[in-house]
């Protein structure tokens, strides 16, 4: 059976809670708040400025390893380019934990992965503060997530059919194989070709849906 990307996440036991989440702005009057971040739908949270802060409350000290930012329902330019992942024992200092710049979201909810880089360690208190988005006046997303993964016991990875939200699923790693010893440049062979036979996989599943509906009509 399929799920959602919320579905498979709430199952994990590798995702820290958050239980409070605030914004430098947000679009009450619509409700398009910083709450729906945390939410199990696809409402969105909205501000009306190209830079954004949000600050997380987890509901213990977590080390997390990776974040999960998923990317709302229109406007590709209010989408998140160059952000600053930041943790806090108190909620008053600051650590920076992860940065990026001229990051991009292929399409309409799609859930992005980033592992922080580094020894991470426990924090109570999370800080994105986003700098640059794509050009608009706006910056949203639709979901965060942050997860705290030992190293090497799984991962989680997320692909998308047409006309649904990110779906999840989770994998675990194998043991150490003469193919996975390759020197290199063949490892990197190999690399590009499960990608594309991901893409590949990813773009027939989308054009079975679309010539299911055509049949319809």
């Amino acid at each position: 059976m399929l799920h959602t990307l919320e579905d498979v996440l709430h199952t994990l036991e590798d995702e820290a809670e958050v239980t409070e989440v605030e914004a430098s702005d947000e679009y009450a009057e619509a409700d398009e708040i910083a709450h729906n971040l945390l939410d199990d739908s696809r409402d969105k949270w909205l501000a009306g400025d190209d830079t954004a802060v949000l600050d997380f409350t987890l509901a213990r000290p977590a080390t997390v390893t990776s974040y999960v930012l998923v990317s709302a329902n229109d406007f590709p330019d209010r989408d998140p380019q160059d952000w600053t992942l930041h943790g806090s024992d108190d909620g008053r200092t600051w650590t920076p934990l992860d940065s990026r710049t001229g990051e991009t979201f292929d399409r309409r909810y799609q859930a992005r992965e980033f592992t922080l880089r580094g020894t991470p360690r426990a924090h109570r208190h999370l800080r994105l503060e986003i700098t640059r988005n794509g050009g608009a006046h706006e910056i949203q997303l639709a979901q965060v997530r942050f997860l705290e993964r030992p190293v090497g016991q799984g991962f989680t990875g997320y692909y998308q059919r047409h006309d649904e939200g990110p779906i999840g699923y989770r994998g675990t790693p194998v043991a150490a194989s003469p193919l996975t010893d390759l020197p290199a440049p063949a490892s990197r062979v190999a690399a590009d070709l499960e990608t594309a036979v991901a893409s590949l996989a990813e773009t027939a599943q989308t054009l079975a849906a679309l010539a299911a509906q055509l049949r319809r009509h």
